[in-house]
């Protein structure tokens, strides 16, 4: 089997178990900051190592604003990389975090890999903050990137937290139903991310179970975002924050409330407005504009959004993307009929590609092209990933539907030809092979060496593909080498280096 075709596939990817690591703290144990005249650490800057009291062995980086004062509380923000690079979150949220008054912290510790390690920073970090900084515990957030995101949107949950942003993936990977309870989430992903189709996925599941959330994309990959769209996640966590300290409280004797100060809210859905209009001139975004627009509306009083919403949903633009999310819900009804399975997956592709190609540039043909390569790596991937747990049979199923999506690619015709060899499937097995080889597969010591072609060997066609004599046909060449599957988050390890360090 040729495994190559996995290199290209990054399973970033944390197995985290649904152990919390949180009550009142880490610890279990009540935790108050020590409330001192003056700050422990500088303020204003960027400090990449703070060792933790409990342990030599742990640290994290952190960014105090400047008008940080000990006496009262701040909002925080813990950051997970996947990749144990804590000042990367710490320097892409600065900027915002200075502008609004919050700490960021990012674990120094925490990375791709086992539970335990990762248990062990998450216990650590929130120890040691809670005991060294004046912490708003009604406004603790998390963040991080790729397998750290899933790390943070696990100590979101787990602790009860305000509001987490997971950038270039979603949810833990644990089992059983999960409560968000009050729990908001900014997601965010590079149009071109690999993981872009499940962050659609995660927008339309907290979508279903009324989860206040927002999604934002850029020009990009699996990697960080830049700064501008890191302070866009804040300032949105800021903006509910604002809107619902405004909501009325019933007293217990009636009062003349006291007037809020609008200010800071009207410089936030300044913000917000100027940032939607910049979507609705975006290719691709209308539907997206459209839903931060109707969300704003609710959210406030505000007439200019609930104008500007009856201006978008009057245009035409807006009237052909509704229409073409409709044909799509009809194409999958129309799917749906298809009683079996092999004949469903090939249809729908075929469909899809039809519908991507006659609207080429519209939001719905996009958000398809998303799913159908998200689609074509995940078979791709399972592919090779059941062919080195021997279960042939299903590795087949795979990599049929795998060859759907990439039927020129040359690698994954030899992986289909090896399952079908280990299935019994001779005449099949022989012509995926053929074709490998038609498509550019040359690396023939590969295929005489490779166990999963033995019960080709005999057959003439064989003989004839890699022009061999009889008795030359189980010649034994060097060991063949096996690309081995990247470890998990080794992509997103590769990206998160690239964010540029103060």
């Amino acid at each position: 089997m040729d495994k190559s075709i996995c290199a290209a596939v990054s399973l970033a990817i944390v197995w985290v178990c649904c152990v919390p690591v949180g009550g009142v703290s880490a610890a279990g144990e009540k935790v108050e900051a020590a409330a001192s005249a003056k700050p422990e650490f500088k303020t204003g800057r960027i400090i990449r190592k703070v060792v933790s009291r409990g342990d030599p062995e742990q640290s994290y980086a952190l960014y105090l604003p400047s008008k940080y004062d000990p006496k009262k509380k701040w909002p925080i923000l813990y950051g997970f990389s996947p990749g144990a690079r804590g000042v990367n979150p710490v320097y892409l949220f600065q900027p915002a975090a200075e502008k609004y008054g919050w700490i960021v912290v990012g674990s120094n510790n925490s990375r791709n890999g086992p539970w335990q390690p990762i248990a062990a920073a998450i216990a650590a970090i929130l120890k040691d903050t809670e005991a060294r900084l004046s912490i708003d515990r009604s406004r603790r957030y998390t963040t991080g990137f790729s397998g750290g995101a899933r790390v943070g949107f696990h100590v979101a949950l787990a602790n009860k937290f305000a509001g987490t942003v997971p950038v270039g993936a979603g949810l833990p990977n644990r089992r059983g139903k999960l409560e968000f309870g009050k729990l908001k989430v900014f997601s965010i992903c590079g149009r071109n991310d690999f993981n872009h189709a499940e962050l659609l996925r995660l927008e339309r599941r907290l979508n279903s179970a009324g989860v206040r959330n927002r999604m934002a994309t850029f020009e990009g990959g699996h990697q960080w975002p830049k700064r501008d769209l890191c302070g866009a996640a804040l300032r949105y966590m800021e903006l509910l924050w604002q809107l619902e300290r405004e909501k009325p409280e019933k007293p217990e004797k009636p009062e003349k409330p006291e007037k809020p100060d609008r200010a800071p809210v009207a410089r936030l859905l300044e913000a917000e407005l100027s940032d939607a209009e910049k979507l609705l001139g975006t290719k691709g975004q209308l539907m997206r504009a459209h839903g931060r627009l109707k969300e704003l509306a609710e959210l406030c009083d505000d007439g200019r959004f609930k104008k500007r919403l009856g201006e978008v949903e009057a245009s035409a633009g807006f009237r052909k993307e509704q229409a073409l999310a409709e044909r799509v819900r009809e194409i999958r009804k129309r799917l749906e009929e298809v009683k079996d399975p092999e004949k469903r997956f090939a249809r729908s592709v075929k469909l899809y590609r039809e519908f991507i190609a006659g609207n080429a540039g519209s939001e719905a043909a996009f958000n398809l092209e998303v799913m159908l390569r998200a689609s074509g790596r995940q078979m791709a991937a399972s592919g090779a990933i059941l062919m080195q747990r021997k279960d042939y049979r299903r590795a087949e199923v795979y990599l049929r539907r795998a060859r759907i999506f990439a039927p020129g690619n040359s690698s994954l015709a030899y992986n289909l030809a090896c399952a079908l060899a280990r299935n019994g499937k001779k005449d099949e097995a022989l012509a995926a092979l053929a074709d490998s080889v038609r498509l550019g597969f040359k690396d023939f010591n590969h295929i005489r060496n490779d166990a999963d072609l033995a019960s080709l060997r005999d057959d003439p066609r064989y003989r004839k593909l890699l022009g061999l004599k009889k008795q030359d046909a189980g010649a034994k060449g060097p060991p063949v080498g096996k690309a081995q599957l990247p470890a998990p988050g080794e992509g997103g390890e590769a990206e998160d280096r690239a964010v540029p360090l103060p």
